[in-house]
């Protein structure tokens, strides 16, 4: 059994963190697959080591495609090609814990 490192977090102010990402096409693809598996185990790691997140996107940890692991109650595990289909007049800004 080879062990390996987990993936390291981009943090803010990473330009990689800007860079459009693309839509997942193939959901078999195994490289797709070993990407979910990446994202989903950053996030139980982070979760173990600092007590908190509900949520990563592929994009922080240098995958820029459109998925999201999530470790919320009640909520799905993975959200694939995510969309905006309605926006608010109104503004809020604040920062989240999701990681």
């Amino acid at each position: 059994m080879t062990l390996r490192a987990p993936p390291t977090l981009l943090r803010l102010g990473d330009r990689r963190l800007r860079d459009r990402s693309v839509p997942v096409t193939d959901f078999a693809c195994a490289s797709f697959q070993e990407a979910v598996r990446a994202l989903d185990e950053t996030l139980r790691g982070f979760r173990l080591s600092h007590g908190f997140g509900r949520a990563i996107a592929a994009p922080q940890i240098g995958i820029a495609r459109r998925f999201i692991a999530l470790g919320v109650e009640g909520a799905p595990p993975l959200v694939v090609n995510p969309e905006i289909t309605w926006r608010a007049q109104e503004h809020q800004e604040l920062w989240d814990d999701c990681m």
